[in-house]
């Protein structure tokens, strides 16, 4: 606290009396705080036909200790046939060294694959059905650009 003309510092057990200064009764009455915040991001990434490839939660939060911590657990799906799992939490201690509390890497059986089809010319492009020409089976997507049976011979693949 301080007297609100001349800024002199002021008691706040004194603060009824005039200022032993300037001797003005108005007073400033100044108080500070702070805090910290906890930011996390997630990320989800998916191709073209909409099957998940990568998910990502990874930033700051409070420990069951209510120490902070720092926390990445991510899923990648890009292998076909298994789904990685990756959970890791540092956690820092009272002494302010960060410690890893958890690290856990697990592989499971393949989920959330495509639902229809997907087929591979002969340069080895991925050919999925595309979703403006949905209704119409006969026509595919190959970087952008539809084509019929009789042009997909040309390029070496069979159309259902």
């Amino acid at each position: 606290m301080k007297c609100a003309k001349c800024g002199w510092p002021i008691d706040p057990k004194k603060a009824s009396e005039p200022c032993p200064e300037c001797g003005s009764v108005d007073r400033q009455i100044l108080d500070e705080d702070s805090g910290w915040g906890l930011e996390l991001l997630k990320l989800k990434a998916k191709d073209n036909d909409g099957a998940r490839q990568f998910e990502r939660k990874q930033g700051d939060k409070l420990s069951a200790y209510g120490h902070k911590a720092h926390e990445c657990l991510e899923f990648d799906h890009r292998d076909p046939e298994k789904t990685t799992k990756t959970h890791i939490i540092e956690e820092q201690t009272d002494n302010g060294l960060w410690t890893v509390v958890h690290n856990e890497h697990e592989e499971f059986p393949a989920k959330h694959r495509p639902k229809h089809k997907q087929m591979i010319d002969s340069t080895g492009h991925r050919l999925t059905r595309c979703k403006r020409l949905r209704f119409a089976p006969s026509k595919f997507c190959l970087c952008g650009a539809s084509f019929t049976p009789e042009t997909s011979s040309k390029i070496g693949i069979a159309l259902p």
